[in-house]
């Protein structure tokens, strides 16, 4: 009712919550009142409690109506290994929906879509999953595991840390060209979140004749009621602004939507879009591509870190410089111009550092450029030569340089700390026992520059 104003003058609503929508008691009349007017109501589910009362409830609502089940196996094994739950449950769920809905819509199919985080326990079975949604006859979605460092709910036979589940760049590269050869030969229509041209959002509020690649931030706003939070893009992991401090069309109109607008009106990726991204396939397009044009001899995370950086980053930080997390080993690239000696703005929380120091070394491809040695607290200046040949190891015809940190010892924190501040998803920022980070860490990097 808060924001029934602006919900009723919305083409679409998407009930998208952290937790499960079916368990909530009101789900099914806030979707009647919604899914009227030829507005869409949707909803994001795992399937568990979709029994047949509530598929014939949500099969009523008929073309207003679409949802998105969530897979993420084709086997029982990996299902319970991830959820604790028996796939057949889901798997009969879903064919429960689809029968009651055909019957109720004149043998219409449902908008429905099933869909499948791609990591490492599952990339396996992507073709049984794609054959499986060829089989319900609905649509299928390929999405990236996002970089969200937490302890898993439980443990049911597989021991889950999100930083080894997660696929590099060209991994799903690889997967998604496999599934689109496969979906093809299937008549399976088939959506892959890290390709602009086949991702679900961005497809989804696009216009016709409109060239700007992203209409998201001029048709989309997330708020989350639990946090207040309001979010500009499904993708975003970080807000632009709070509906306890403002309203919500000073969030709309305020300088950084207008700043997300007029990137994309001139073709370009927001800064905010680069530093506080989750997946966007329009980030995961250039990155592939590369950024050469932009490539300069001074980084600055946060600044324009997001086309020098490679694989081996974590997500920026505020602490309050803007820094990133190294794990063992994170590639950049650099332009030296003239300059001759490459610095590093850095330091490292590990604990134990005097008696343990963070160790490694900054290497060019099959060149060592010096040693990493921090021993105490606060930021170091870390300084290295290039070799007076630099220019034979750079790519040809190209003044850039491919460089790594290599860590020798990072460190994690859920198998290090006996302590620390945890920021659930829902509720107040904590002190809690041991951590619920696992990521592999290894030095924090503010500023990359050549001298």
């Amino acid at each position: 009712d808060r924001y029934a104003s602006y919900l009723d003058r919305c083409e679409r609503i998407n009930e998208d919550s952290f937790g499960e929508p079916l368990s909530h008691p009101q789900l099914l009349e806030t979707a009647r009142r919604f899914a009227t007017g030829g507005r869409r109501f949707s909803l994001v589910t795992n399937g568990l409690l979709l029994d047949r009362e509530k598929a014939e409830a949500l099969a009523e609502l008929g073309p207003s109506l679409g949802i998105h089940v969530s897979f993420n196996a084709a086997t029982a094994r990996t299902f319970y290994w991830l959820t604790g739950k028996p796939f057949e449950l889901l798997v009969d769920n879903v064919r429960t929906f689809i029968d009651v809905y055909r019957r109720q819509n004149n043998g219409s199919s449902p908008d429905l879509t099933v869909t499948f985080i791609v990591m490492r326990v599952n990339r396996d079975e992507v073709p049984a999953f794609l054959r499986l949604a060829r089989e319900f006859g609905v649509h299928a979605l390929l999405a990236p595991l996002h970089e969200r460092p937490s302890k898993p709910l439980g443990h049911f036979g597989y021991d889950f840390l999100y930083e080894r589940e997660m696929l590099p760049l060209e991994d799903l590269h690889i997967v998604g060209e496999e599934a689109q050869r496969l979906a093809r030969y299937l008549g399976l229509t088939l959506l892959l979140q890290w390709e602009p041209g086949c991702d679900s959002a961005i497809r989804t509020f696009s216009e016709p004749g409109v060239e700007i690649p992203c209409l998201i931030p001029w048709r989309y706003l997330h708020i989350q009621q639990h946090s207040q939070k309001v979010y500009a893009c499904p993708y975003h992991k970080r807000p632009i602004g709070d509906v306890s401090a403002q309203s919500i069309d000073e969030i709309w109109n305020g300088d950084t939507a207008r700043e997300l607008r007029r990137s994309l009106a001139a073709r370009q990726i927001p800064k905010f879009c680069w530093n506080n991204s989750a997946s966007c396939p329009l980030i995961y397009r250039a990155r592939r591509d590369g950024l050469p044009d932009l490539l300069t001899g001074d980084i600055t995370m946060g600044d324009n870190d997001y086309c020098h950086l490679a694989e081996g980053w974590h997500a920026l930080e505020e602490i309050p410089d803007r820094v990133r997390w190294t794990s063992a080993r994170a590639d950049f690239r650099i332009a030296p111009s003239d300059k001759t000696t490459l610095c590093l703005r850095c330091q490292s929380f590990k604990p134990q550092l005097e008696n343990e120091p963070a160790r490694g070394h900054v290497e060019l491809p099959g060149r060592r450029l010096g040693d990493i040695l921090l021993s105490r607290p606060g930021w170091h200046e870390l300084r290295f030569s290039l070799p007076t040949d630099w220019r034979r190891i750079a790519p040809v015809g190209n003044a850039v340089l491919d460089v790594s940190i290599v860590i020798d010892n990072p460190w994690v924190p859920a198998a290090t700390l006996r302590s620390s501040i945890c920021e659930p998803v829902i509720g107040m920022p904590r002190v809690v026992a041991g951590s619920y980070d696992t990521r592999q860490l290894g030095i924090v990097v503010q500023r990359i520059w050549m001298d």
